[in-house]
């Protein structure tokens, strides 16, 4: 499947209808509503080959009351076909984009996290929002209106035949003409659509990674620079869309062409059928009315074609997220109340080409401590993602009471797992909302109190006036960071997971919220099976056993006394953090 979504990306050309059509039977579309707008829209196309006929007998002079009765009706019954059909057209629409975006947001979270490592977020958020406007756009007016327009395209040619046949023939000679300026015409406004969505994309994007790193940007003092850079990509959007004004004026003028061509054709060679005496004044009434309607609905065919192709196109991206395997689930186990030793065997995992581990093989004791250390990029975190499952070793396996990983149910596994990381990530909200984030259960006030006074963030929340109900901010932005670090470490005391993971909870802080953050940590590590990275090499001395990695594997392991002794590598990244560093 996956091989699937590369081949759909590198190349657009191929298989164009397969993805389309694929993704149009994944998502549940509403069809009863849109069997009603195309019921609804062909009896409009009916009505549409009745009304110039009746319309022209009136205008020949046929003024009894019958005739204008039965104009006025199909008139009357045109106007109310057009607004049912706009309303259904829009219900079908909205119910498509709703149950496209359900869809895509199922989708999205149950992608596993490598995709994301390879995806930015914004190429996504486009993919769900402006490409599903599309697609909705289309199954609301381009599917409904496009039997309809054929309808009348075909009902007008075979009237047109049954009047006089040379009538026809110089409709014939008009619908190659339109063919081409609207070809030419629609060629030339997607290609300069395509480049003002581009430009507007790429402010989009630039605004999104600025506004993101407005500390950055001020620390700099590089305001002006990126204010500029901001102002280069509006004013391209702006010189695009002026030119694209230029374009539009000569496509506009092509456009009108089509009304003058079919003007003179049907004047000048209706006449001449007139005198001929092949047809009468009322029949070239007629003739002229249906023209008109024949290009209208050749036009419409065309434009409907048109939002079939950029309907395809968003297909396209969307199938690509569609095509991408879900998160693999895992086996129907449940992980117990009290789970054993954790052990990885022969583990290896590489990110793309680079190979992180090479057959890692080590034992996580229960109820114990374990640290592990190794220089930076020797994977210490990558063991982390192995152990919350996000990630799956190309070889070996993860043991938890005799059974692999994989048996186990990916839900079960890591509600067994509380994870700490370095720069604790909170949710825009309340400390309360932070805290008991994820926890399927209501917690008591009484819990929520001694939850936060074993994080040592309690006195903070209760000098704040709103108390647990406190706002963080977007992101915990009105936190500092080590108060952000005691409400995840609260999060996780709510929690009460069996297996800790704490992934250099401190190293971003100053010493003392280190300091008040590490005792929070071994408040929480009571009783619980820990795995703690650290680059403060004092902060796991104390561990029960530490673990060297170098090179992909484990090359030593003991406490700290015995690896100062035997290990070379733990050793000088021991004396690397004594060592005073010279003026």
């Amino acid at each position: 499947m996956q091989e699937k979504s590369k081949n759909l990306a590198q190349d657009p050309k191929k298989n164009i209808w397969k993805p389309f059509m694929t993704l149009m039977l994944q998502v549940k579309v509403p069809w009863v509503w849109l069997a009603a707008a195309i019921l609804v829209s062909l009896f409009g196309a009916q009505l549409s080959l009745l009304i110039p006929d009746a319309t022209a007998k009136v205008i020949a002079g046929d003024i009894s009351m019958g005739a204008i009765l039965f104009m006025v009706v199909c008139m009357f019954l045109s106007a109310l076909e057009t607004a049912v059909r706009q309303v259904l057209g829009r219900i079908v629409s909205q119910k498509a984009q709703l149950n496209f975006h359900k869809y895509l947001l199922k989708k999205t979270f149950s992608l596993p996290v490598p995709y994301y490592d390879k995806h930015m977020a914004n190429e996504l958020i486009t993919r769900i929002t402006n490409d599903n406007v599309l697609i909705s756009e289309f199954w609301g007016w381009s599917v409904p209106y496009m039997p309809s327009a054929i309808y009348r395209f075909v009902g007008t040619f075979v009237i047109l035949f049954s009047y006089n046949w040379r009538l026809a023939a110089l409709m014939g000679i008009m619908v190659p003409i339109i063919f081409v300026i609207t070809i030419v015409t629609g060629k030339v406004q997607f290609t300069w659509n395509n480049r003002i969505q581009g430009k507007t994309a790429g402010l989009g994007s630039y605004l999104a990674e600025a506004l993101q790193n407005i500390p950055l940007i001020k620390v700099f003092a590089k305001e002006d620079r990126e204010e500029q850079k901001g102002k280069d990509a509006i004013n391209e959007i702006y010189n695009t869309k002026k030119k694209y004004t230029i374009v539009a004026s000569v496509v506009s003028f092509f456009s009108s062409a089509e009304s003058i061509i079919l003007t003179l054709v049907t004047v000048v060679g209706g006449a001449m059928i007139v005198r001929g005496g092949y047809i009468t004044i009322e029949d070239w009434i007629a003739f002229y009315m249906y023209a008109s309607g024949l290009v209208g609905s050749f036009s419409s065919i065309l434009r409907y074609y048109e939002s079939v192709k950029a309907a395809q196109g968003s297909a396209r991206r969307i199938s690509e997220i569609a095509a991408e395997l879900s998160e693999d689930r895992g086996g129907p186990n449940t992980v117990s109340e009290n789970p054993g030793d954790i052990r990885l065997e022969n583990v290896t995992f590489a990110y793309d080409q680079n190979k992180v581990l090479d057959g890692a093989s080590f034992t996580i004791p229960q109820g114990k401590t374990t640290a592990i250390v190794g220089r930076s990029g020797a994977g210490k975190s990558t063991i982390f993602g192995l152990l919350e499952r996000f990630y799956v070793p190309q070889e070996g396996e993860i043991i938890l009471d005799g059974k692999d990983a994989k048996e186990y149910s990916v839900t079960s596994w890591r509600k067994s797992i509380g994870y700490v990381p370095q720069n604790s990530p909170l949710f825009s909200g309340t400390i309360r909302f932070n805290m008991t984030y994820g926890l399927d259960r209501t917690p008591t006030e009484a819990e929520l109190i001694q939850a936060a006074k074993d994080a040592n963030i309690y006195d903070y929340i209760q000098s704040q006036p709103d108390g647990f109900d406190t706002d963080v901010g977007e992101r915990g932005t009105k936190l500092s960071g080590g108060q952000k670090q005691r409400v995840a470490i609260a999060r996780a005391i709510l929690k009460n997971p069996k297996i800790l993971l704490l992934d250099e909870a401190t190293s971003n802080l100053d010493a003392e919220a280190a300091y008040e953050v590490q005792l929070a940590m071994e408040k929480l590590k009571e009783g619980r099976t820990v795995v703690v990275v650290a680059h403060e090499m004092r902060n796991v001395e104390n561990a029960d056993q530490i673990l060297v990695l170098d090179g992909g594997k484990i090359t030593d392991q003991g406490t700290h006394e015995e690896l100062m002794k035997m290990s070379t590598l733990y050793k000088s990244l021991r004396e690397l953090q004594t060592v005073p560093v010279s003026a």
